[in-house]
């Protein structure tokens, strides 16, 4: 492809891109695909935590001497989980997906046992 720089005639070409090897399982770490997949999980059960945290936090600042079978308190632990989800749901998703994929990339890694 040539193009005009300056009043400079130059040349430029694409870079070459060299095929892939056939066996593409040798430069794939399962290890690091399996460490990856427990990091989401475990940022996923950090996120869980921090919401149950958010909701019993929203229940003893509205009622500080809670009981068990106070329907209000409750119904506001229910409100505060709600609104924790929709705060935290594409984080949720991105890790549950990413997870998903890496154990999938694994799986495919994995040799067949027949």
């Amino acid at each position: 492809m040539n193009a005009m720089c300056h009043r400079v005639r130059t040349t430029w070409s694409p870079p070459v891109i060299k095929p892939m090897s056939t066996d593409t399982t040798r430069s794939i770490d399962r290890a690091a695909l399996t460490a990856a997949a427990a990091d989401r999980r475990a940022k996923l059960d950090e996120i869980g935590a921090a919401m149950e945290a958010a909701c019993e936090a929203a229940v003893t600042r509205a009622f500080p001497y809670f009981r068990d079978s106070n329907r209000r308190a409750w119904a506001l632990y229910v409100d505060e989980a709600i609104y924790q989800a929709r705060l935290h749901e594409q984080e949720i998703s991105a890790l549950r997906r990413d997870a998903e994929r890496l154990d999938h990339l694994v799986a495919c890694l994995s040799p067949v046992l027949h």
